[in-house]
């Protein structure tokens, strides 16, 4: 794989992904209630020719995408928030999440076509009040993942490597 390929690819989805964050911004929905992020970006990611499947682990805003490269091959997840604060917005960032989640997807599915891999990428609504995450886990979700990540915008670059959640593994492929 190119890095400076996926790189481009990525930033040629710079005035997509902030008109899509832009559209989420304005019309922010509390936990629960994301019924407008949500289909934008389900949408979107099925524009790209992702499968989605809308309402996973019981919850209607809740969603998962799917592209497939072959077959076989680690299952790598991605996962974007999508709620915002009663009275403040999306003062926490996550209108940013799922349009950077596309880019990177579709970054990733035209850069690397020479191994199998499947790319998921979990909608996972509620995450500022009513923990959706743990809800979605309970129903199953995630399960089928080998590695997951995700990002959240602060005022300062970097890399977090804060785990409140994890378990040390070791996965050859």
């Amino acid at each position: 794989m190119d890095k400076k390929r996926l790189f481009a690819l990525i930033d040629s989805m710079a005035e997509e992904a902030a008109t899509i964050a832009d559209r989420i911004y304005d019309k922010p929905e509390l936990g629960f209630q994301e019924y407008f992020a949500s289909a934008l970006l389900k949408k979107s990611f099925q524009g790209y020719g992702f499968t989605v499947e809308q309402g996973v682990g019981g919850i209607k805003t809740a969603f998962r995408a799917e592209w497939k490269n072959g077959i076989g091959g680690p299952v790598i997840g991605l996962i974007c928030e999508y709620d915002a604060l009663e009275g403040l917005g999306h003062a926490c960032g996550h209108h940013l999440q799922g349009p950077a989640s596309l880019a990177a997807a579709v970054g990733l599915k035209e850069a690397i076509k020479e191994i199998p891999y499947t790319l998921v990428i979990y909608g996972t609504p509620a995450e500022e009040n009513h923990g959706g995450k743990i809800k979605m886990i309970d129903a199953g979700c995630f399960r089928d993942l080998d590695l997951v990540m995700m990002f959240h915008s602060g005022y300062e670059g970097g890399v977090c490597e804060q785990y409140l959640a994890s378990l040390n593994r070791k996965f050859q492929f």
